[in-house]
């Protein structure tokens, strides 16, 4: 896809976003309504830059549905070993593992080999705990790739940036680019000329000439593509893991969905179960008529736009109940605020509960909180998980996730200032735990002195709500469409995601952790962090930019004079960031005020609120 001419400036995705600059100021219900008004840009898109409605972007999708069609049927018809790679750091790295397994799910339940594979910076850890350094890491990503696709004959990469600045996923685009037989694809939410052009470490090139050299093949080469809807900024600033990770779903999904259509000769019909009836008379008659492996461009359009439309559907009714989800906000925000430290978890099956432990995890590196403060559960552990090294639990008490490690470890001392979430979906069957035994734990739940709260995602019908009495509250979300395939619910898992990313968010603003649309007390845990921490010092201090470095330095190292440490790598500074806390609100304080670091310290343990600090700041410095 094309860019367009941006002017300069601040990417896309790093902007704050005006329909939230005033979210911390909401209560749960308004933020709750906020975010519902921010995730409308999935859809709509951004100022004058094309969304997934316009033609180029539906082009796009349509063509990497052929492509992804043509090896699958190379697969089935010819013997072929062609693999698909999603791949990922963080956030990006986790929707790649979510969606490469429900995908493989799809295609065991067809009959057909399972082909798509994934990769994560830092291996099956970050799944659970951010393995931050090995984004900055070029080579180790190209190397993990070739470990991946050694013996195979055609690869589809699909490479996974929202802000088009990973290093990882530029080294493994490079190499990509140098395969005769192979399809590169970058995912990202920003126009190729603003992706990220700082130097990088161990490596010759910057991100932004990586993705600049496929955008250049990708017009001389039906081999090479660039696919980079803008959604605008977050409604958290830079916080990926929301509109980021939502749109990277949706649009992996519509191609793969599509692609199985094309490859198997499937009337969309048979992948969307019960959305027919909803759809306007000549997309339903499409979609039952349409048996044929021969798509015109027209034709594909309207397959692809279907999808969009479907999973924009699925949008309005996750955000539908919205006063039980301002409800549960609420809830689990007045859980993180209490002063004895109260926790919220998530409990669920199959693809729900993996998003809870998922969404968990994003925690620490995007409101610098407690590792063990917000905990995901999923009925089966890492047997559900379907990931490449197996059984991690032995790894750490954050690697035990199963309801049964929950029932074990973490019941027990449940106390009245916890939240616990039971996410359920009438669709699903339970693979991997026996459902007695879930009710089982269901009952001992609802007993503890936890605060008990009830998602329910279904069909359209509202379910009979098991226990819904004995909820604290109880939030029913009925869905539009039902893709199944003897599988879990995709559209469910979007619609949680969606709720998820609200509730955790908005837990944290009610505790204090943003001010206007920004994440204050990120933790500086890699290059991209490191650079991003000086944007907020810079912006809510009111400083330049070399200005809030020193500044971010004497909050790193905790001295105030920091010239020995200017010449360092930003890997060191790193390396010194992790031992330290509360560090970017402490270079605000420092940059603000011209105040000591002991000065600073002690304003920042007599005051923990981190709104009230920032807005100290603002105020002249008294002695």
């Amino acid at each position: 896809m094309a860019s367009q001419h941006h002017g300069g400036g601040p990417r896309i995705t790093e902007l704050p976003n005006v329909l939230t600059a005033n979210i911390d100021t909401c209560d749960a219900l308004g933020i709750v309504r906020t975010l519902r008004q921010s995730d409308g840009q999935l859809f709509s898109g951004w100022g004058p830059y094309p969304s997934i409605n316009d033609r180029q972007v539906l082009s796009t999708l349509d063509k990497l549905a052929d492509k992804a069609a043509q090896l699958l049927k190379g697969n089935k018809e010819r013997g072929e070993n062609n693999m698909f790679v999603f791949t990922g750091c963080g956030t990006s790295g986790r929707i790649a593992w979510m969606c490469s397994r429900s995908l493989n799910r799809l295609l065991a339940s067809l009959g057909e080999k399972e082909c798509v594979h994934y990769l994560i910076a830092g291996g099956d850890k970050a799944l659970i705990v951010g393995q931050e350094l090995p984004e900055d890491d070029p080579p180790r990503g190209a190397e993990d790739l070739k470990l991946l696709t050694q013996n195979t004959d055609r690869v589809m990469l699909f490479g996974i940036t929202c802000g088009l600045s990973a290093p990882y996923v530029a080294g493994q685009i490079d190499l990509a680019m140098k395969q005769s037989e192979w399809i590169p694809v970058l995912v990202g939410f920003n126009p190729v000329e603003m992706a990220r052009d700082n130097k990088i470490e161990k490596w010759h090139k910057t991100c932004k000439q990586t993705f600049m050299e496929l955008e250049q093949l990708s017009t001389t080469s039906d081999q090479a593509f660039i696919l980079n809807p803008v959604v605008g900024p977050e409604p958290i600033t830079g916080s990926s893991r929301m509109k980021g990770g939502s749109m990277t779903a949706i649009l992996l999904e519509i191609v793969f969905t599509a692609a199985l259509a094309r490859a198997f000769a499937l009337p969309l019909s048979q992948l969307i179960t019960g959305a027919a009836p909803l759809l306007t008379t000549d997309k339903q008659e499409w979609i039952e008529n349409e048996t044929s492996t021969e798509y015109k461009l027209t034709a594909g359009q309207s397959q692809i736009a279907t999808l969009v439309d479907i999973f924009a559907a699925t949008y309005r009714a996750a955000y539908r109940p919205s006063d039980g989800l301002g409800q549960l906000v609420s809830v689990a925000g007045a859980s993180l605020r209490h002063s004895d430290g109260g926790h919220l978890y998530y409990l669920g099956t199959q693809l729900l509960g993996l998003l809870g432990f998922v969404d968990s995890s994003e925690m620490v590196s995007t409101y610098g909180s407690s590792p063990h403060e917000v905990r995901g559960f999923v009925a089966g552990g890492w047997t559900t998980c379907s990931n490449k090294d197996g059984d991690l639990s032995s790894t750490g008490p954050l690697f035990q996730i199963s309801t049964t490690d929950f029932e074990a470890g973490i019941l027990p001392k449940l106390t009245q200032h916890d939240t616990v979430v039971w996410v359920e979906n009438t669709g699903s069957k339970v693979i991997g735990e026996d459902k007695g035994l879930l009710s089982v734990l269901l009952e001992k739940v609802l007993a503890s002195p936890a605060k008990c709260c009830q998602l329910v995602m279904s069909a359209r019908s509202p379910p009979p709500c098991t226990h819904s009495d004995r909820f604290l509250c109880s939030v029913h979300v009925a869905l539009p469409y039902y893709s199944v395939l003897n599988c879990e619910d995709l559209l469910a898992g979007f619609a949680l995601k969606l709720i998820l990313n609200a509730i955790s968010t908005g837990a944290n603003i009610l505790k204090g952790r943003v001010f206007g649309n920004r994440m204050i007390n990120l933790t500086v845990a890699n290059d991209k962090l490191f650079y991003r921490s000086m944007l907020i010092i810079a912006e809510l201090a009111g400083v330049g930019e070399e200005a809030a470095k020193i500044a971010l330095l004497r909050g790193i190292y905790r001295e105030d004079h920091v010239d020995k440490y200017s010449a360092l790598p930003v890997s060191s500074h790193i390396k010194a960031a992790s031992k330290a806390n509360m560090v970017v609100p402490m270079g605000i304080l420092l940059a603000a005020r011209g105040c000591t670091v002991e000065e600073a310290c002690r304003t920042l343990s007599e005051q923990p609120s981190l709104r009230v600090i920032i807005e100290q700041c603002k105020a002249p410095y008294r002695d």
